[in-house]
């Protein structure tokens, strides 16, 4: 089957961290700090998030945010289709969870600023595989289209109000996200008086946008994710205040194709931008734009002061020296050993580690108990409802989805042991002292065990950008400091502003998510789970994941894509015979469920192995594939 690779920046190798699995663990986490900088400084000669365009296309991304708020809290007022979305994200993996955290914040935030007691809908999400894919990834669930509009049907309602839809997909690549953009797009064609926005965010530029034809598509079987977007650059060029693309390039990622790193931080960057921008037009009742652009490129620059601080402005207690890099190593050794990474927090800081935790299953086939995160209240906690019938809903789903302090306490302490870690997270001022001491109980319970226990701790001099009241005095740096063991970690970061309006704490979200990616990372790194910057564990899950395969074995192997094909192939149907005609969606249904599809196709495709039962058996030996490459080539 000879099929023309498909060029996509978010899918390249970055050349700063191809020798990260042979560094220290400072190593890693200085070639992380290198690449997340790409965030801000740019790359090669694409535009950034600084330049002109993207922060003109932000900013009317931003004004449309607030037309629907508006129009949302005067129909408030009559209580009038209140339950009905304005601002509708969608995305899958990654872009998915960002969404659905991010729409759960603003509807909050608009409740403590405007809400006047009120419980508000403005914002809501669509993530493919359905909200179940926030805990346990339904990657195969990004391929399908036709799912997509049925879920945006759902939630969009009827075309009668104002309305904004943001598609989010990094790579400019998710079918789930072009059938959305496509059916919005014919409405808009069949319906002219249709006042419905429709934004593209993707972190390629636009040329490199996927071209592999959507299967199953109903409309028209060469549709394209290029062929939706390049209507709607044209449409923009027309319409450009309903018609809004949003694609800084951010470069590739450290780790290749890994999306929940820059993908995910620029994602959250963007989308609060435009909210607080929209938050802090309504409250000051600006609505001059040379001054709202001016608080928009003050808000990015906030976001790389953050990037700064974390990185750079750390202190780590309990430790005579090191930083970040001292949890990673423990984190490590725990993986190594066989042992659990668990996260631990309350609020937004529990949901940050949450979604860490669920993303290491996709990316490195880590088993969902490996690395965990457990949240105060659990889905109440990230659906913002005390009690909420979802909730209990998502709950009876099985374990996998139960996450609460008492399932901590009940289910999984009295299985702890010394080869697991444990890290606490804490955002200033984002938790109340009662929140506070169930953290407390639960370390002590913690420490009973033998675990090794970090707590990370984002401390900022002011709540606000926009706040003149300083930060209150926060006790909470002598409290742990009483109880903190001598051989556990204190880690604090010092932010110039947890926030960029009160009550949204964006910019802490954003530097604990950095240094929860550099932990989980690191220690898949360490552990042995990629090959130079590939990551070779993943799952032949999506069409996505099927390409991205076949280029690692090309790559690693120094073999043409039909070659790598047939080895993948071979190590799918585990040398039996490939049935013929079969398209890549079959592929795809067999691979999804066998482990270790990748490790095995790079030995026959190095010649390492002959057959995939040598392969099998070698790895299950040793698990690292580069020493078993190396060590054959002796």
């Amino acid at each position: 089957m000879k099929t023309t690779k498909p060029s996509s920046i978010t899918e390249t190798s970055n050349s700063l961290t191809n020798n990260i699995d042979i560094v220290s663990p400072e190593g890693i986490v200085r070639l992380l700090r290198q690449s997340d900088a790409q965030l801000f400084s740019g790359y090669e000669h694409y535009e950034s998030l600084y330049d002109e365009r993207v922060l003109e296309s932000i900013y009317q991304l931003s004004m449309r945010f607030l037309t629907c708020m508006n129009e949302y809290l005067k129909d408030l007022e009559t209580k009038k289709n209140i339950h009905s979305p304005r601002v509708v994200f969608s995305g899958c993996g990654t872009s998915g969870r960002v969404s659905f955290f991010c729409a759960q914040n603003y509807n909050e935030c608009m409740e403590y600023h405007f809400g006047k007691g009120k419980k508000i809908h403005c914002f809501s999400q669509t993530i493919s595989g359905s909200e179940s894919a926030l805990v346990k990834p339904i990657e195969s669930a990004e391929d399908n289209s036709t799912q997509g509009i049925q879920d945006l049907k759902q939630v969009f309602g009827d075309y009668n109000h104002t309305k904004t839809f943001v598609g989010i997909t990094c790579g400019l690549s998710a079918p789930y996200v072009a059938g959305q953009l496509d059916e919005l797009l014919q409405q808009k064609k069949q319906h002219p008086e249709d006042k419905t926005t429709i934004s593209l965010v993707g972190f390629n530029p636009l040329e490199c946008a996927r071209v592999v034809p959507m299967e199953n598509w109903h409309r028209n079987p060469s549709v394209t994710f290029k062929s939706v977007s390049d209507e709607l650059f044209a449409q923009s060029q027309v319409d450009g205040s309903n018609i809004i693309i949003v694609n800084p390039v951010v470069g590739p990622e450290p780790i290749t194709g890994s999306t929940r790193m820059k993908g995910g931080s620029a994602t959250k960057i963007i989308l609060d931008a435009c909210f607080s921008l929209a938050v802090m037009s309504k409250i000051t009742t600006c609505t001059d734009r040379k001054q709202l652009i001016e608080w928009l490129f003050h808000m990015i620059q906030s976001f790389e002061l953050s990037y700064r601080n974390t990185y750079d402005r750390t202190e780590l207690i309990g430790a005579k020296n090191g930083g970040i890099s001292t949890i990673v190593q423990r984190a490590a050794k725990s993986l190594q050993s066989n042992g659990r990474l668990l996260y631990i927090g309350c609020n937004n800081s529990g949901a940050v580690g949450f979604i860490d935790a669920s993303e290491c299953l996709p990316t490195y086939g880590t088993p969902l108990s490996q690395v965990r995160g457990y949240v105060d209240g659990g889905w109440d906690a990230l659906y913002k409802e005390e009690n909420s019938k979802r909730g209990q809903e998502m709950r009876e789903k099985g374990n996998e989805f139960k996450f609460t302090f008492e399932d901590f306490e009940n289910d999984v302490i009295k299985t702890l042991t010394g080869s697991d870690v444990v890290v606490f997270t804490v955002i200033e001022g984002d938790l109340e002292l009662e929140e506070l001491n169930k953290m407390f109980k639960l370390y002590g319970l913690v420490r009973e065990r033998m675990c090794s226990c970090s707590w990370i701790y984002i401390s900022a001099s002011s709540y606000s950008l926009y706040d003149v009241n300083p930060m209150l005095p926060d006790n909470f740096r002598e409290d742990i400091t009483k109880v903190l063991k001598d051989e556990d970690l204190l880690l604090v970061v010092n932010l110039s502003f947890s926030s960029v309006v009160p009550v949204l704490n964006g910019y802490a979200e954003y530097s604990l998510k950095l240094i929860l990616n550099v932990i989980s990372t690191g220690a898949h790194v360490l552990k042995g789970m990629t090959f130079g910057n590939r990551m070779i564990n993943l799952r032949v899950s999506n069409d996505k994941l099927y390409r991205r395969s076949i280029d690692i074995i090309r790559d690693i192997s120094n073999v043409d894509y039909d070659a790598a094909e047939q080895c993948l192939l071979r190590s799918i149907y585990q040398d039996q015979d490939i049935p013929t005609g079969a398209g890549i969606g079959q592929h795809i249904s067999r691979g999804a469920g066998i482990d270790k599809v990748v490790p095995v196709a790079l030995l026959l495709a190095s010649k390492a192995c002959e057959t995939v039962d040598d392969a099998v058996q070698i790895l299950y030996q040793q698990p690292v594939v580069r020493s078993v490459i190396m060590n054959k080539n002796k």
